[in-house]
């Protein structure tokens, strides 16, 4: 751990914001993670005398599940440590878009990494539409980094056709409009009741609320105040036992 004080040092004079380790041991899984916990504990608060952020990638063994990840950043408790979300750095069993969903929590940073490309410039194995909605609904507003992963490309190459597909990206991204705030029911109108909240950011129907097609049965729907002929759909629902998802 003390052989990370000369890059903190370093990252100070370069006038950098956070330096990147892996977190990496030996032992069982919880001894992997007080392991690492007490390394990273020690090298963040010499850090924070130097104002960086220590951050921790994704970078295989257990550092590549977001739960032993976020369980190590659990036990340091300290606002300067945190994650940096590799998008591309999961086992292909582990799903990437949660996986970050997950890591975005204690983000300090980001890592677009693309290795191949289409002939449209997307990238072939990551959504780049979908990961970098995660981030921004994160509410993360740091840099996102580019580092090139690809075979099919030289370094120079992919991480430009990267910067070009962000910047698509980004271009869409400030086009979308929301149509729920978090807040209020501002941009909807309840139909058949009145029975509808904003509760921590969630849209909820108080019990015995719902549609039914039977007008004697009391129900409650919203609708929004406007029409759209191009939207993404993206929700999550909690219903009761025996409910009926619509």
């Amino acid at each position: 751990m003390e052989n990370h004080y000369k890059w903190v040092e370093a990252a100070k004079f370069l006038g950098c914001h956070s330096i990147l380790v892996n977190a990496y041991s030996e032992g069982t899984y919880p001894e992997q993670q007080k392991l690492a916990a007490d390394g990273l504990r020690h090298l963040c608060q010499f850090a924070a005398d130097c104002g960086l952020n220590v951050i921790v990638e994704n970078h295989g063994g257990n550092s590549s599940n977001p739960d032993w990840l976020l369980g190590v950043m659990g036990m340091v408790n300290l606002s300067n440590c945190g994650t940096l979300p590799d998008f591309g750095n999961f086992p292909e069993e582990t799903n990437k878009y949660d996986a970050v969903e997950k890591m975005m929590s204690h983000a300090r940073g980001a890592s677009a990494k693309a290795g191949q490309f289409d002939e449209e410039g997307n990238e072939t194995g990551i959504d780049f539409f979908k990961m970098m909605r995660i981030v921004r609904d994160s509410e993360y507003r740091g840099f996102v980094g580019i580092e090139s992963g690809s075979r099919q490309f030289t370094e120079m190459e992919a991480i430009e056709k990267t910067k070009k597909l962000l910047e698509r990206v980004f271009e869409h991204q400030e086009k979308i409009q929301s149509i729920f705030n978090g807040k209020d029911l501002e941009g909807w109108e309840i139909i058949n009741g009145d029975k509808w909240s904003v509760q921590d950011n969630i849209l909820v129907a108080s019990d015995g609320c719902g549609w039914s097609p039977k007008p004697e049965v009391a129900g409650s729907c919203l609708r929004s105040k406007k029409q759209y002929s191009d939207f993404l759909l993206e929700l999550q629902f909690n219903i009761n036992e025996r409910g009926n998802s619509g």
